[in-house]
């Protein structure tokens, strides 16, 4: 626990920005464990946030890396011929 604690010190999620399968197979190993608020902060407000999600919102989570389920990156828009 003290290795997620470091992590998710310095992000929301462990990966980065947006939760990926690697938070939910930590939140799999932790799910019937106590995560105390005093000893470790971050794990703990990370974990009430993703005790929120639906099995099913988890389970849709991208490998770390993956782009996000209809995500093509960049700012979207076509280019085209200026007028």
């Amino acid at each position: 626990m003290n290795e997620l604690e470091q992590k998710l010190k310095e992000n929301q999620w462990l990966t980065g920005s947006s939760p990926t399968v690697a938070d939910k197979e930590a939140y799999d190993e932790l799910k019937d464990s106590l995560v105390s608020a005093k000893t470790h902060p971050h794990t703990f407000g990370w974990f009430c946030l993703i005790q929120k999600f639906t099995d099913a919102t988890r389970n849709s989570w991208p490998a770390a890396g993956a782009p996000a389920a209809g995500g093509k990156g960049g700012k979207g828009g076509k280019k085209g011929k200026d007028k």
